[in-house]
């Protein structure tokens, strides 16, 4: 799979990030790897939130998300990652203040 030469999946729950979504896990044949590219769009501001199943990774594929954890919030650019722990540490929100 190449996400750039990758037909968007359609779907798109109600108050979802974005317009646009694709399932990478789900394309390439997983059962259990739960990896999904979101296009954030401007004006996105999402929930302050917790995952306690699992850790979540933010790869920052194209432009600048705002990013807000207990330590306050910082711009990711471009090729960032950046990791959300289980539970309390990993609370986290994203903005598309663009």
């Amino acid at each position: 799979m190449n996400i750039y030469a990758t037909d968007w999946d359609v779907e798109r729950a109600p108050g979802g990030i974005g317009e646009r979504l694709l399932h990478i896990g789900r394309g390439l044949g997983g059962e259990l790897l739960g990896a999904t590219m979101f296009e954030v769009e401007p004006g996105y501001r999402g929930p302050y939130h917790i995952h306690y199943g699992n850790e979540e990774l933010l790869l920052v594929v194209e432009g600048i998300v705002t990013v807000r954890t207990p330590d306050g919030e910082r711009e990711a650019g471009r090729g960032e990652l950046v990791l959300f722990r289980r539970g309390p540490e990993g609370l986290h929100a994203l903005e598309n203040r663009m």
